[in-house]
């Protein structure tokens, strides 16, 4: 896989010409260096060399500073040992939203009465803790981010991890409402870095990972079950969940089983 940028260069004379630069130098010819005024029409992508129709569907995954209307900017700059996921979300009718907030870090726990006193904050309950994780249920104003994301009809994936106030997601849409997006998000937030940007929209999981044990994987690395060292124990695991020690046991073993059949059958 070869990261590519491409963008449109002004000619001297009428027209433009397509310049690409690749994560190599091509075998002919020369690499011109970005003009600084050249306006980007694609960004830094994974995947095959190709331009991508505008048509087409793609994923991409971007960081940027959080909006500083957002509560979570001002929580998570204050807080900069937590780690914030947004596992699930669900938009409500007068423009708020419901959401499971899993908090990592020192003292989880104690942050119900932080995350009330944060404005556009409805009202926030602690669903339980595991470890150094604490799940919250929350009722918030829908985030500016988010109402740029609907607008451009582009499918923000979860978990979506908030970090000592900057946001990391998946994006998933065609490439010209993704290169919308990202103008429009440009204007709230400067900072935006487009880490990875492909046309394969499909999760690198292996077909025989069952929905339940897809759930179970993404719940345990949360829980910072596979860290080295471990920040969450089997047991611990296993009581959060509300299932036997041995039952959770068993299937992340053949869920490692798995992973590891797709990662020897899939090389590359």
């Amino acid at each position: 896989m070869v990261g590519t940028l491409t963008y449109d260069v002004p000619r001297r004379d009428s027209g433009t010409k397509r310049q690409r630069i690749e994560g190599r130098p091509p075998h002919r010819g020369r690499v011109s260096p970005r003009p600084p005024n050249a306006p980007t029409t694609l960004h830094t992508y994974e995947g095959p060399t190709q331009i991508a129709p505008s048509n087409r569907f793609a994923v991409v995954k971007l960081r940027f500073e959080i909006p500083h209307d957002f509560s979570l900017f001002a929580f998570t700059r204050g807080h900069p040992e937590l780690a914030v996921l947004a596992s699930a979300s669900q938009r409500l009718p007068d423009g708020q939203c419901l959401a499971e907030v899993d908090i990592a870090g020192p003292r989880s726990s104690e942050f119900t009465e932080d995350l009330r006193r944060l404005s556009g904050i409805v009202s926030v309950a602690r669903m339980g803790s595991i470890g150094p994780l604490t799940r919250y249920f929350v009722t918030l104003e829908a985030p500016s981010y988010l109402t740029v994301a609907n607008k451009f009809r582009v499918l923000l994936r979860f978990p979506r991890f908030f970090q000592n106030g900057f946001f990391t997601v998946e994006a998933a849409g065609r490439v010209s409402q993704l290169k919308s997006m990202i103008q429009e998000l440009r204007r709230l937030s400067p900072q935006v870095e487009v880490q990875r940007f492909g046309t394969n929209c499909m999760r690198a999981v292996p077909r025989s990972l069952s929905a339940r044990q897809y759930d179970l994987l993404q719940k345990a690395v949360t829980a910072g079950y596979f860290e080295v060292p471990r920040r969450v124990s089997l047991t611990a695991l296993a009581r959060y969940l509300g299932r036997s020690k041995s039952t959770i046991s068993r299937n992340l073993a053949l869920i490692e089983k798995a992973l590891a059949e797709a990662s020897v059958a899939n090389p590359g």
